[in-house]
């Protein structure tokens, strides 16, 4: 027995029009709460020049990014974590010493504390997560927990 593919997609809220506090704990999330599509949120531009939209959760960070290419950012750390994968394009990330060309699908890690930076190959697409938040980020987009 298959899945059966979804022919109509769903027309789902911004995140703007989505509560931004949870009634308690312990309520069930409503459907239009669990979703979001990244693309369609406002985009704000990083030091570096990267056009980045950001969720922020209570326990972590989410970023679509988009990285021209040439653009970079400087190496530098900080206390998240992050992973992410390229959704589309070429990015040159360096960690901890170590560059890696990524292409789409691929994805990288970066501990805690850990120098590192990348260069826009050819345009892409990155899905990112920090954790804990990114309290610098939270300019970018909504709190939405």
């Amino acid at each position: 027995m298959g899945l059966t593919p979804q022919r109509a997609r769903a027309t789902l809220p911004s995140v703007a029009e989505q509560p931004t506090e949870w009634q308690n704990e312990t309520e069930a999330a409503k459907p239009q709460n669990r979703f979001v599509r990244m693309g369609d949120q406002p985009f704000g531009l990083l030091p570096s020049g990267v056009r980045a939209s950001v969720l922020t959760l209570a326990q972590m960070s989410v970023v679509y990014a988009v990285i021209e290419p040439g653009v970079s950012s400087a190496p530098h750390a900080h206390d998240h974590e992050q992973l992410g994968i390229v959704l589309e394009g070429e990015v040159d990330y360096t960690i901890a010493g170590e560059t890696c060309r990524l292409k789409a699908g691929d994805g990288f890690f970066i501990p805690s504390n850990v120098v590192h930076s990348v260069v826009g190959i050819e345009r892409a697409v990155t899905f990112e997560v920090f954790a804990p938040p990114r309290d610098d980020y939270s300019v970018l987009g909504p709190r939405v927990t």
